[in-house]
């Protein structure tokens, strides 16, 4: 976090100089564990196995929170009888395996009885099929030893994590946990997550102040761009994409919309977004436009377009902020990939690499390509900086904050919303000059925006769009960004377009009376017409008064379980919200029904959130309880359970499977995997982020100051293997996998130490990602030597657990690189293949993302 996120590891600076403990575990040694009170190395890919181990401590020696969880989590719930777990065979499979589909059937993972609403419980915990019992089996044998012969943190330091973990807990305690993509870019990385939620939820630490789980995204909208999605398989505010069979707008709604819990709201949730989109051609005899919508067939990710670039079933694309050339998984084969298009737009700051593979690239330097035979016509437009635009940032704590345009762009540089902007009214044009039916979608948008003086969009009305308003219009009043006490909106001819702004997601109607473009953003934009992501006047700790936190303004998500079931706060120092004898009141926003008593308890016929009642925090589940055991909505079972990488120097030492059953290998010639303990790749690969340079690069290696900074490409090795391979600090080493090869500088450091892995060394190699063949400086590009892979939830590559060799000396130039390549790892024989995937050729699959929600987003 010091590292990769300064400015927000300022927070932690501040906590630990009031008596904060600062754990951080991570394979190298870095700028957080110098700051931190305890560094814990492990090996890479091996996460499950060190938090399963805290989980199963807390449980055998009774040291959870066991109040908050009895009342809180589903510990409880009595589960199916149907129900297998890993621990029961020791296969690694959990019940409802399809060999043939390579999918699971979840039916035997729900709740006894099948109803997620009102699951039966013994709040004893005793009952053999209660969550905390399958909890309890599932993680026994995550042992101290065990994580060490797995992670090779040995016990004394394990104790010494477990002991910090528990002091922070209780009544008068919490403890947060902060991940990145360290934890994110796994074959197993939602499950990741999951295991920190289910330590998180013992502990007491969730929608307490000081608790929680915070992802730290890699810059300032990332967060912004999963909630308004640059996804493929979800729309704003974590509603599902529509999938083939969804045919009408109640076979979706009749999938999706749940009895109980907030998300009986879907209905409201989705037409208010249709309204959104079409407008006045949303009605309700056309089903409010749903049938405009595209609906999925299957996986329609970006590793998927990427297939269908190489095999020439995609003519163009378009490449805005992203350099898939050097920033992608096996981009060696991206950079193949865009040759085969017939068109690519890039719009950038720079000419990055994905704008001049055709002529600059490894590629044709070794002649696998030629610039004369690639036709890809490469169409780069200049892009506008941060400070040259205005507009709304959501960062990692989902805080909307506005950005305010400090100069006009230079020259023909423009903005994204300028160039999606004109792409559109382009667009609807031709639409408009077309009767065929495949253009209705477009003919169909209600593309209503005002512009500035340069064309632009104006920001502000696009937000108000998003906040959502009534749809009616009132003649004569205001304009789409007024300040007049009510906000109305007029289009660019300035004719009425609609009515008042609505305060917030409670006002939203199923029946096209209102329109919002993310239901979890309204009210950041209400009737008083403030734009609240501008807001600069915070008041307390959590700074309210700063910018706009969805849902509600709400800074601490869950939080009605900052109190005990009775509604008084577990402790006076950590109090939060609480139950006033006739509402729900305190320093946040309360994330519950104002007027809900805490004994509250619905009838059986109650539905939505009258079905929740007034002891259940986690309104977003249709129980109200926070998930120790996932039951539904999982692709890879509903406890987290340790499997090996996909590429391992090890097999799985608590499993006959060695990797993550229903992952999407990707397979392909190209795109190979070493099998487990692979003698030519014996070294754990990892990679990492410097705090000079910044992804791809594209914004920090063209700087000659940070140049300077951090001006070649290394490779991370210890002095013991550096001993083994005979190489001396700043010598030329060559990283090779079974996708290629590059070439670092070897900086010999005990930041990265060797590991005991079940009575055998394992050595480690950290890579930075930033480099490539443009800019002022340049060098090897760390993912040359990823692999292409899919996380069976959300689709995410693994990049943080490989295996590499190392060899010493400069890499090869020109033909003489393939020779290099095919002698230290070929490119034909029998590990084309990973053994636990089908055959090369067979259909790849088509499983796809499961839209978790809100509080599975990660």
């Amino acid at each position: 976090m010091a590292e990769a996120h300064p400015v927000g590891f300022r927070w932690v600076m501040k906590a630990k100089e009031r008596g904060a403990t600062i754990i951080h575990v991570d394979p190298r040694f870095s700028r957080t564990s110098a700051l931190a009170d305890i560094w814990v190395p492990l090996r890479a890919g091996t996460d499950i196995v060190f938090l399963g181990g805290l989980i199963r401590h807390l449980i055998e020696n009774n040291l959870f929170f066991s109040q908050y969880v009895v009342h809180y989590t589903n510990a409880s719930c009595i589960l199916s009888d149907e129900y297998r777990d890993p621990e029961d065979n020791g296969d690694g499979y959990f019940s409802g395996w399809n060999e043939e589909k390579r999918a699971y059937e979840g039916g035997s993972w729900l709740y006894k009885g099948g109803d997620l609403s009102r699951p039966q419980r013994d709040l004893t915990l005793q009952d053999p099929q209660c969550v905390f019992q399958k909890l309890k089996r599932h993680f026994f044998r995550y042992t101290p030893e065990m994580v060490e012969k797995i992670c090779g943190v040995p016990p004394e330091l394990f104790h010494k994590v477990a002991d910090a973990l528990v002091a922070a807990s209780g009544p008068e305690k919490t403890a947060a946990v902060c991940y990145a993509v360290g934890w994110t870019q796994h074959s197993k990385g939602v499950q990741i997550i999951r295991a920190a939620a289910i330590l998180q939820l013992l502990l007491g630490n969730i929608g307490r102040p000081g608790g929680g789980i915070l992802a730290l995204r890699g810059h300032a909208s990332i967060q912004g761009s999963t909630d308004i999605p640059t996804l493929y398989d979800i729309l704003p505010g974590y509603l599902t994409m529509p999938r083939k069979g969804d045919e009408t707008l109640q076979q979706y709604l009749d999938h999706y919309t749940k009895k109980t819990g907030l998300w009986s709201n879907y209905p409201k949730y989705l037409v208010s977004t249709l309204k959104a989109y079409y407008g006045k051609r949303a009605t309700a005899e056309n089903d409010f436009g749903y049938s405009w919508l595209p609906k999925l067939t299957g996986n329609h990710s970006f590793f998927e377009f990427l297939y269908d670039m190489l095999d020439g079933k995609m003519d163009g694309m378009f490449l805005m902020g992203q350099n898939p050339a050097v920033g992608a998984p096996n981009s060696r084969l991206q950079r193949k990939a865009l040759s085969k298009l017939k068109w690519l737009v890039v719009r950038d700051m720079v000419e990055i690499e994905s704008a001049n593979f055709w002529c600059e690239s490894p590629e044709i330097e070794r002649g696998e390509l030629k610039a004369d035979d690639i036709e890809t016509a490469v169409f780069f437009f200049p892009a506008a900086g941060h400070a040259e635009k205005e507009g709304a940032f959501t960062n990692t704590q989902r805080l909307l904050q506005w950005r305010e345009k400090a100069v006009d762009p230079p020259a023909d540089c423009r903005s994204d919303a300028w160039f999606v902007h004109e792409l559109a009214l382009r667009l609807i044009a031709k639409a408009n000059a077309s009767n065929d039916l495949i253009d209705e979608p477009l003919r169909a948008l209600d593309w209503w925006y005002p512009e500035d003086q340069l064309g632009d969009p104006k920001m502000e009305a696009v937000l108000a769009e998003i906040n959502g308003w009534k749809t009616e219009p009132v003649a004569g009043r205001g304009d789409p960004c007024g300040t007049d006490g009510v906000v109305f909106g007029v289009d660019r001819d300035g004719k009425p377009h609609h009515g008042p702004q609505v305060n917030g997601f409670a006002e939203l109607k199923s029946d096209g009376s209102t329109a919002c473009g993310c239901w979890i953003y309204s009210g950041v934009f209400g009737r008083d017409g403030v734009n609240k992501a501008n807001s600069r006047k915070p008041k307390g700790y959590l700074g309210h008064g700063w910018g706009f936190s969805w849902p509600s303004d709400r800074r601490i998500i869950y939080n009605r379980a900052s109190a005990r079931p009775d509604g008084s706060p577990w402790s006076e120092r950590k109090k939060l919200v609480w139950w006033d004898s006739e509402k729900w009141t305190g320093i946040d926003v309360p994330g519950f029904v104002k007027g809900k008593a805490p004994e509250y308890q619905p009838d059986d016929s109650a539905e939505g959130l009258d079905a929740i009642p007034g002891d259940a925090p986690f309104i977003l589940h249709e129980d109200g309880l926070g998930w120790l055991y996932v039951p539904e909505g999982l692709q890879d079972g509903p406890l987290p359970t340790h499997y090996e990488p996909l590429e391992s120097p090890v097999s799985n030492e608590l499993y006959s499977h060695d990797t993550n059953p229903p992952v999407n290998w990707f397979t392909r010639g190209e795109n190979r995997f070493a099998p487990p303990g692979d003698q030519r790749f014996p070294f754990v690969l990892t990679t990492y982020r410097l705090t000079e340079h910044h992804t791809a690069g594209g914004m920090s290696r063209f700087l000659s100051h940070l140049a300077e900074l951090q001006p070649e490409m290394f490779a991370e090795i210890s002095p013991e293997l550096a001993r083994e391979l005979m190489v001396n600090n700043g010598d030329y080493v060559c990283i090779v996998t079974l996708r290629g090869a590059i070439e670092a500088r070897a900086l010999i450091s005990r930041r990265i130490r060797p590991l005991r892995i079940n009575g055998k060394r394992v050595h480690q190699v950290a890579l930075p990602y930033h480099y490539g063949t443009a800019g002022v400086v340049r060098g090897g590009a760390a993912n040359d030597l990823l692999t292409i892979s899919g996380e069976p939830n959300v689709t995410i590559m693994e990049a943080k657990a490989l295996t590499c060799n190392i060899v010493p000396g400069r890499l090869p130039r020109g033909r003489a690189f393939v020779e290099f390549l095919n002698k230290y790892a070929p490119q034909v024989g029998p590990t084309t293949l990973h053994p636990e995937e089908p055959p090369l050729g067979a259909r790849r699959s088509e499983k796809f993302s499961s839209g978790l929600g809100m509080e599975g987003k990660e």
